[in-house]
């Protein structure tokens, strides 16, 4: 099971994570099986960004199963952001009408610079990591940081990160 990060903090963000999905789904490579509910959180900033890339994120997950190797669903992903947007020449970390990230791969250890898996900092992310497990719940993580994140639905994690209400697939909130 393929875990991928989805982000949007640019215009109709819902919009993007929905459209986004749309095109995962439309992938003849990728099969998706799960979506995590959304959440939204600050934008994680280098410093002295300007103030016009503070601009909040909803994030979400997505389980799938592919028939594509790793640099190719990278190349997927980002034909898809593209597709949907996305600046070819943004700058990093700067506002994007979408970004997906691959957070987790079976058996894939990958440390490049054009890509790491598992995804590089995921421990210190809660908009990433609580979607993750909300999609593959036995995976294997340091479950103490979650402790410390106290709820996901206070907003007193890093980020600012909680849980909304929304959902970018068809099912209900709260549903399993």
């Amino acid at each position: 099971m393929v875990i991928l990060g989805l982000g949007s903090n640019v215009g109709d963000r819902l919009m993007y994570l929905r459209q986004a999905l749309k095109c995962l789904q439309q992938h003849a490579d990728i099969k998706v099986c799960q979506v995590s509910p959304v959440y939204e959180s600050d934008a994680m900033l280098p410093p002295n960004a300007p103030n016009s890339w503070h601009l909040p994120f909803f994030n979400a997950a997505v389980a799938c199963t592919t028939t594509l190797l790793p640099y190719a669903m990278l190349k997927a992903l980002q034909e898809i952001e593209l597709q949907l947007g996305r600046d070819q020449q943004h700058q990093h970390w700067g506002p994007r009408t979408i970004d997906f990230d691959i957070l987790y791969w079976p058996g894939v250890a990958i440390n490049s610079e054009t890509l790491t898996i598992p995804h590089k900092g995921l421990y210190e992310r809660p908009f990433a990591l609580w979607p993750l497990i909300d999609v593959y719940s036995d995976w294997d993580y340091p479950r103490d940081i979650l402790h410390e994140w106290n709820s996901r639905f206070t907003g007193n994690a890093p980020f600012g990160t909680r849980q909304v209400t929304y959902r970018i697939d068809d099912s209900i909130v709260g549903e399993e």
